[in-house]
């Protein structure tokens, strides 16, 4: 998992384990992957929180995801995004990433400005909710964790 705030990755994080799914830590070496990257601001175990200031690092969120899916730690990937206004034209392009990775990815844009859910093209890919963010997961009813 991956987010923008601790708080939200942790409730996404419980809300799935309880839904069956396991949200594990990741390993030493995926970890320092990631830090070399430098997107992690608070914290980089699983969920990893990309801290204050997120908006200044999103170039780097895709490499991330990249390295995750490279780490082969990860089943699947879920992202968090609170806000963006100002920035949804950064940010839409995000959730279009997860739907090309190759392995099943979620993104939950919460509070998302009005002008960037339409900026978003692929289907079953973006939440607008929590709720909906853990729906999208195999652990609500498909199996790809």
């Amino acid at each position: 998992m991956l987010s923008n705030s601790g708080g939200a990755g942790t409730v996404l994080a419980d809300r799935l384990v309880e839904e069956g799914a396991r949200v594990e830590a990741l390993s030493e070496a995926t970890r320092a992957a990631i830090a070399r990257i430098g997107l992690v601001g608070a914290g980089d175990r699983n969920p990893i929180d990309i801290g204050g200031g997120w908006e200044a690092v999103l170039e780097r969120v895709e490499p991330v995801m990249q390295a995750l899916v490279a780490s082969g730690e990860v089943d699947a990937l879920l992202l968090y995004f609170a806000f963006g206004d100002g920035i949804a034209a950064r940010i839409a392009p995000l959730v279009e990433a997860c739907a090309r990775l190759p392995l099943p990815a979620a993104f939950v844009w919460q509070i998302a400005p009005p002008e960037g859910l339409p900026m978003v093209a692929s289907p079953g890919v973006l939440a607008t909710s929590m709720g909906e963010g853990v729906r999208l997961t195999p652990a609500a009813g498909r199996a790809w964790w």
